[in-house]
C-alpha cells in the first residue's frame, strides 16, 4: 500500500506550512512548520534509506513527507492505544481521481523520531468505502498489519498549496491548481493483534490533490 501511494503521487506531482500563496510560484514564503517538518522528514528518510531494515520505515515516512511538502501541517490528535491515551501527530492527503474516486492516506506519528508510525485510509468509489490495509510501524522494525474503521471526510478546501524546494525525496512541484489545502474529520479504530489504536473522529488538516 505504501510503495503503491508512493508512485501514484509521484506521477501527479511530476505532472502537475500552513501555507498561502501562488501554487505555480515554488519560491513564494513558506510556512515555518511545514517547510521545517517537511526537511526534517526528508533527513531522515534520506538516513534510513543506507540501512536496508529501514526500507518499509522509510517509505512509509516518505509518502507522509508529500503533506508538509506541498504545504500542510501536523495535527495534535488524540489517540487511545492499549497503553492508555496518548497526543501524536496526524498528517492527511487526499487524492481526487477523475472518475469521481477518492483515495484518503492518514499517518499518526507518536514523536518527531517517528518511533511509532501509523498509516492507514480509506478508498471511496460511486456506491461503495473501501479501507485500505492499514500498518503499524514500531521502532523501525516490527510491522503490523490489520484492516480496520477508517473514515476521512472533507470539511473544507483552502488556500492553494506552496511546495517547499529543494527536497531530496519530493523534486517535483504539483501543476497550478492541482494542490489545495483541507481541513478533514478524521476517525480511525484499527486492532493490531496485542495493540489497538483508536481516534475518535477529530478535526484534522492535510492536503487535497486533483
Amino acid at each position: 500500500m505504501v510503495r503503491q501511494f508512493r508512485s501514484g503521487t509521484l506521477a501527479i506531482a511530476t505532472v502537475l506550512a500552513i501555507a498561502c500563496g501562488d501554487a505555480s510560484n515554488p519560491g513564494a514564503p513558506q510556512s515555518s512548520a511545514g517547510s521545517a517538518l517537511a526537511r526534517h522528514m526528508d533527513s531522515l528518510v534520506v538516513a534510513a534509506k543506507s540501512n536496508p531494515r529501514d526500507s518499509l520505515w522509510a517509505a512509509t515516512i516518505e509518502g507522509a513527507e508529500y503533506v508538509p511538502a506541498y504545504g500542510g501541517t501536523p495535527t495534535s490528535v488524540t489517540v487511545n492505544t492499549d497503553s492508555g491515551t496518548q497526543t501524536w501527530q496526524a498528517l492527511i492527503l487526499e487524492e481526487v481521481s477523475p472518475g469521481a474516486d477518492t483515495a484518503s492516506f492518514l499517518w499518526a506519528y507518536s514523536d518527531p523520531a517517528f518511533t511509532k508510525v501509523l498509516v492507514t485510509g480509506a478508498h471511496e468509489g460511486p456506491g461503495t468505502i473501501a479501507n485500505i490495509v492499514s500498518l503499524l510501524i514500531l521502532n523501525d522494525t516490527t510491522v503490523v498489519s490489520s484492516v480496520g474503521y477508517t473514515v476521512v471526510t472533507t470539511t473544507s478546501v483552502g488556500e492553494s498549496c506552496t511546495f517547499t524546494s529543494g527536497l531530496v525525496n519530493i523534486p517535483n512541484t504539483f501543476a497550478a491548481g492541482s494542490c489545495s489545502l483541507g481541513t478533514f474529520t478524521g476517525a480511525v479504530h484499527i486492532a493490531f493483534g496485542g495493540d489497538s489504536i483508536a481516534m475518535a473522529a477529530q478535526p484534522m488538516t492535510g492536503v487535497i490533490l486533483k
